[in-house]
Parts: structure tokens; C-alpha cells; sequence
């Protein structure tokens, strides 16, 4: 199982990564980078608890999406000194939106959606 879910973490991180490059974003919108990256985190979490139960693991990631956009609320030089690195945009983004909280739960509704309909997991998963 987590080989599988590697290769979805290697493919959505790839594609993610492509959404936010300058070509791409001519036609590309930046909430389908925020959606991948509610994805990627879903499969992250999803390979750490490996076999543990899909909707678990969905609250678990919406939630920590959820922690990482409301922490761009936070301003202290430290966490700006983090934030403006290239790792540190990707990672903790540097505007806090809204609307990026609804691109992010679509992104793990699609992770969780994924996991069901084509790995198969419903319930839990043995090791």
C-alpha cells in the first residue's frame, strides 16, 4: 500500500509543483495549486498512517491544512524569515485566504475520494 501511495505522492508533488511555475500559471489558477497541495498532504498522511482509516486521515489532513493557512495570519520576523524562502512559500504559502480553505478541502476530498475509489481502501487497512 504505501508504495502505491508514494507514487501518488511523487505524481501530485510533481504536478503541484508545475501549477505554480511561471508557464503554468499563463493558464493555470493558483487555487488548483492550493487543491494539489490539500491532495499532497491527504497522501502524506496517508503514507505516515499507513493503515489507519481513510476518514481519519482525512480530518487529520484538512486539519493540518487548515492550521498551515491560518498560520500565514502569524507575522513575526522569524516565521517571515521561514515563509520567504522558496521551501517555506511552498510549504506554509505567504497569503492568508478564505477562499484557499475551501481549495484545500477540495484537494483532500479528492485525496479521500482517490484513496476509496481506485486503492480500494474503505475501513482500515491491514499492513
Amino acid at each position: 500500500m504505501r508504495s502505491k501511495v508514494s507514487v501518488l505522492i511523487i505524481l501530485v508533488l510533481l504536478v503541484g509543483l508545475f501549477s505554480r511555475s511561471d508557464f503554468a500559471l499563463q493558464f493555470i489558477p493558483l487555487s488548483v495549486g492550493d487543491a494539489l497541495y490539500g491532495t499532497l498532504i491527504y497522501f502524506l498522511v496517508c503514507w505516515i498512517r499507513v493503515g489507519q482509516r481513510p476518514a481519519q486521515n482525512f480530518l487529520i489532513a484538512l486539519s493540518f491544512c487548515f492550521v498551515i493557512e491560518f498560520s500565514q495570519l502569524i507575522t513575526v520576523d522569524w516565521f517571515e524569515t521561514i515563509r520567504n524562502t522558496l521551501v517555506g512559500k511552498l510549504i506554509l504559502g505567504n497569503d492568508f485566504k478564505l477562499s484557499d480553505l475551501i481549495y484545500l478541502s477540495i484537494g483532500v476530498t479528492g485525496g479521500l475520494v482517490i484513496d476509496r475509489k481506485f486503492l480500494g481502501r474503505k475501513t482500515q487497512v491491514s499492513t
